[in-house]
């Protein structure tokens, strides 16, 4: 089945924009190694780093072929002077093919994602995932069978917060940025998805120390011409915008402990 170009480029500017901003914020400077988990059928983060005039090596990680495919092309196309590195693996299997103390980690709404995975790993992972006609009606599948499953979904929390911490713990990255935010990609569904999900992001949250006073600040700006609340109930400021769904930061010294 042919996969579906839904993305808007204006909105993946804007989301370069946020992501720039935060990394500007915080004073990263002189950044060689960044790693992305998760990209999906998206090139924001190419568009912030060209934002901070990056030349060094992004390291790309997805389970997904088709979407390593695309995006390993949008990015050379975007960052001309950085080098982009491929890699198709889940987060944990990836601390293997990436170096230690990279720069920069990045991730956008991928807790999310992350649950829908371990759910499906005896399932239909990549056709979940795979930009198709029948891939939204999968993930909607899967939410409805989580929403009525605490049990599972319990299991699958700790699951894939521990994962996390244990990527963290090994390739101890020096800055963490991650998001968890209400997609328009479920704007016609109840927001059950980020409550099922926020669990895990706000554990995560509480070991990374983040100065949201410049969170705040980087987040306070307004896009020209551009609103995704043109979906009544999606506000870029009280959603995108809103601090408490942004982890920025450094993790603290846990030693062998989370």
């Amino acid at each position: 089945m042919a996969h579906i170009v839904d993305y808007d480029d204006y909105f993946e500017e804007y989301m370069g924009k946020v992501y720039s901003r935060i990394i500007k914020s915080n004073n990263l400077n002189n950044l060689n190694s960044v790693v992305e988990f998760a990209p999906g059928f998206r090139y924001k983060i190419a568009y912030a780093l060209r934002n901070v005039n990056f030349n060094g090596t992004i390291y790309i990680v997805d389970s997904n072929e088709s979407v390593l495919n695309f995006v390993g092309e949008k990015y050379k196309e975007i960052l001309k002077d950085a080098k982009v590195v491929t890699i198709q693996s889940d987060l944990i299997e990836s601390v293997n093919m990436l170096p230690n103390n990279v720069d920069l980690f990045l991730a956008n709404h991928c807790v999310d994602d992350m649950i829908v995975s371990k759910y499906l790993e005896e399932k239909k992972l990549e056709d979940a995932f795979n930009n198709t006609s029948d891939s939204k009606g999968i993930l909607l599948n899967c939410w409805e069978e989580l929403k009525e499953n605490d049990r599972i979904l319990s299991f699958l929390h700790k699951k894939v917060y521990e994962q996390i911490m244990t990527f963290f713990l090994k390739i101890n990255p020096k800055f963490i940025i991650m998001s968890q935010y209400k997609s328009a990609y479920y704007m016609k569904q109840k927001n059950y998805i980020e409550e099922l999900s926020k669990e895990v992001f706000d554990r995560l949250k509480k070991h990374i120390d983040t100065d949201v006073l410049k969170l705040k600040s980087a987040l306070d700006f307004d896009f020209e011409d551009f609103d995704a609340a043109l979906n009544e109930g999606f506000s870029l400021k009280e959603n995108i915008q809103y601090y408490d769904n942004w982890i920025a930061g450094r993790i603290r010294d846990l030693g062998d402990e989370y």
